[in-house]
């Protein structure tokens, strides 16, 4: 017995020294060996290391690009100094139908707390593009220029700019006074450096002449200020808008008004907070208070207007991130990572009778445990480093081909941040821990003489958290397959869904802003109507389920009540219905586009309390401080999300 144990042990040191097994006690040799063997058991076994490197590639995939998206999106704004103390003061309406938010406040409130001890810097500024602006000097004109704003010289203190040109402390002091970005002043002024211009005039909307006193650089972080001229406050006075900005009515709220504000360094928000209310609260109207109606000034964290969907970002074509999504998705990167973890542990002490004799003769020859783990740790750390290698090459082309679902500014070259590839390389040792430190300690367990006579069973322990692992692995995974069976479900519901109106082979054709003569429209719709191809025009406001939205307050009495209610407006004339194949229920539509009647939908018939569409035809409601007839009554149709009620 002895000697057949004696010839089997000469047998497997000739196998270790074919393979180079044997560990040098030099640290830099025996690191070397260490990459080495563990080389070469990949090699060996090529299916157990490929399933491994599949599973960690699409876990590190899925976390790379994952990863960079929330990176890019919780670092908007973090660049500004004492950011912490700089808000955005927003409203919240609460009436019997819900909640509404704007971003907006009544032009009122800022002269209303310059003096509050609590706040150190007070700015609003306004949207308000011009129709045109022009250098005379070059005979060049600009349409509707975006990103602008009014604003005062405090926007400058409040936000660090860097000016190229211009004096930063007194900029927008004065009436008739603009700031340019660097890109703006060159569209502009073509030919000139910043210092140039300082000093040169533009025209605004025909009439409106003002002096560029200062060209900045953009902001230089991710940022939602996305700001490109800056036109001194006062200059609104000269604008046809004056009487709205400026009448400081407690009573009008829009969301182009906004303010934000600097608190000190100790100051007491739930001060600032009560003095919102109490302001909020005296000058609330008493149509409001005898329909249960109020309104609250909020502080709005800097930090917070990139994620908070309620007030939305002043750049309204992008999409705006969602820190619940950004959670979920970082929930299903761990879950994939777990499971290309889970695989590499069962996968591997499932390989513990193929290494038994490897770790015998080790462990003959002098290896301690500890080399082993290492050994083992070895192989691991490889996997992990040629999954993350490949998942580099997997994540750039992921993030092209999902380019319509990533924010469209993040760019791969994001990887190469330093704070990212730190955390690249600390997800990496992470996972090696994880995915190799188990098996390695079960591996190097292995007795020399257990696995010389083939005794290499698992205790109860040991194969209970296997099974445990295996249990886990199977049910996320099938939680994956059923969430993606719902979703697509839901995608499914979301593209058959009967909206309630005609949406394929509609176009809208938006005329020039600020073009009022309806007389243009017509004729322009006259010419329109005269093409074979097309079937209908209609002239009206926004499509319905479009981005924009117009509402009011209308008020129905029937002489024992009084019913006060928001609802969303849509203008159209009389063919608008019939484009976009609105169902009448009762009545007509209105006679022409001069007569002032409306059409309303089922939701606001049972609102008003009709029991049938033909009882609320003929009845008046208070719309815009007019009586006006109900023509007719039509089927709901969605107008917002589908998440919402009609």
């Amino acid at each position: 017995m002895l000697l057949r144990e004696i010839l089997q042990i000469e047998e497997l040191y000739r196998e270790v020294l074919k393979k180079g097994l044997i560990i040098s006690q030099n640290n830099e040799v025996m690191i070397k060996n260490y990459f080495k063997i563990a080389w070469r058991n990949l090699m060996k076994n090529k299916v157990f290391s490929l399933i491994n490197v599949i599973g960690l590639t699409i876990g590190f995939s899925a976390s790379f690009v994952i990863g960079l998206m929330i990176y890019y999106d919780y670092t908007f704004d973090d660049f500004h100094k004492d950011g912490d103390r700089i808000y955005r003061v927003v409203t919240d309406f609460s009436s019997p139908e819900g909640k509404y938010y704007n971003s907006g406040v009544t032009t009122a409130l800022e002269s209303a707390i310059k003096d509050n001890p609590n706040l150190e810097i007070v700015n609003g500024f306004i949207f308000e593009p011009p129709s045109k602006v022009e250098n005379k000097e070059l005979d060049l004109a600009v349409r509707w220029p975006k990103s602008v704003i009014y604003t005062e010289q405090a926007y400058f203190d409040m936000f660090q700019y860097q000016f190229l040109a211009g004096y930063s402390n007194k900029a927008l002091t004065q009436s008739n006074q603009v700031v340019l970005t660097e890109d703006r002043a060159s569209e502009y002024f073509p030919k000139l450096a910043p210092p140039e211009i300082i000093g040169k005039s533009l025209v605004y909307n025909d009439s409106i002449p003002v002096t560029v006193t200062g060209v900045v650089k953009k902001l230089s972080g991710r940022t939602d200020f996305i700001f490109e001229e800056f036109i001194s406050r006062p200059t609104m006075f000269d604008t046809e808008d004056k009487a709205g900005f400026y009448m400081k009515s407690w009573h009008a709220t829009s969301s182009n008004s906004q303010l934000f504000v600097k608190v000190t360094d100790n100051a007491n928000l739930e001060q600032v907070q009560n003095e919102f209310d109490v302001l909020a609260e005296a000058n609330a109207d008493a149509s409001s208070k005898r329909y249960g109606r109020s309104r609250q000034f909020m502080l709005q964290p800097l930090r917070d207007i990139h994620f908070n969907e309620d007030y939305g970002v002043y750049d309204w074509e992008s999409v705006q991130a969602s820190k619940p999504l950004l959670r979920n998705l970082a929930l299903v990167a761990l879950f994939l990572l777990l499971l290309g973890c889970i695989n590499f542990i069962n996968l591997n002490t499932a390989q513990a009778t193929q290494r038994a004799k490897e770790i015998g003769v080790r462990k003959t020859l002098g290896s301690s445990r500890k080399q082993l783990v290492w050994q083992f740790m070895g192989e691991t750390f490889l996997l992990v480093v040629i999954s993350a290698l490949l998942s580099l090459v997997l994540s750039r082309w992921l993030l092209h081909l999902f380019s319509d679902f990533v924010p469209k500014n993040l760019d791969f070259e994001l990887l190469g941040t330093p704070i990212v590839v730190f955390g690249i390389v600390a997800l990496l040792v992470l996972v090696t821990v994880l995915s190799g430190f188990y098996p390695a300690l079960i591996l190097s367990k292995l007795k020399t003489v257990s696995v010389l006579k083939n005794h290499l069973a698992v205790g109860e322990k040991k194969a209970g958290l296997r099974k445990f692992l295996t249990v886990f692995q199977f049910t996320i995974a099938q939680v994956f397959i059923i969430a993606t069976l719902l979703v697509g479900r839901q995608i499914n519901y979301l593209l058959s869904k009967d909206m309630g109106f005609k949406t394929d082979a509609v176009v809208s054709v938006f005329s020039p802003r600020g073009e009022e003569e309806l007389s243009k429209k017509t004729l322009y719709k006259q010419k329109l109507e005269a093409i074979p191809e097309i079937k209908l025009v209609s002239i009206g406001g926004y499509a319905p389920a479009s981005l924009s939205k117009n509402s009011t307050t209308t008020t129905y009495s029937d002489g024992e009540k009084e019913i006060e209610s928001d609802v969303e407006i849509i203008n159209g004339d009389t063919n608008y219905l019939e484009l976009f194949e609105l169902n009448l229920l009762a009545g007509r539509m209105y006679r022409n586009d001069t007569i002032r009647e409306i059409v309303i939908n089922e939701a606001y018939r049972k609102l008003l309390g009709f029991k049938t569409p033909e009882e609320a035809v003929g009845k008046h409601v208070i719309f815009s401080q007019k009586r006006v007839p109900i023509a007719g009554v039509m089927s709901d149709f969605h107008h917002g999300s589908l998440q919402y009620n009609i």
